[in-house]
């Protein structure tokens, strides 16, 4: 198991997950950065707000960046 951590970039500030969670495998990261990017947009819009110049930083417990998801990539805008 690695503990991974999913800091967030909120446009002007990073917000660190001191704590993190553990995980089997990177994909599974990946899954739950999509996951939480999503939940975190749907509580924005719920706001009134679409900030997609948001991002999380997937790091590994040494520090490396294993992973980065820019939350424009995890929505399909439609017309």
């Amino acid at each position: 198991m690695t503990r991974f951590h999913f800091h967030l970039w909120d446009g002007e500030q990073l917000v660190r997950d001191v704590e993190g969670v553990e995980l089997s495998e990177l994909s599974t990261a990946r899954e739950r950065a999509l996951m939480a990017a999503r939940d975190v947009l749907a509580g924005e819009v719920r706001e009134g707000r679409l900030p997609l110049n948001m991002r999380l930083d997937v790091e590994d417990d040494a520090r490396n960046m294993v992973h980065q998801l820019h939350f424009r990539d995890v929505i399909q805008i439609l017309h």
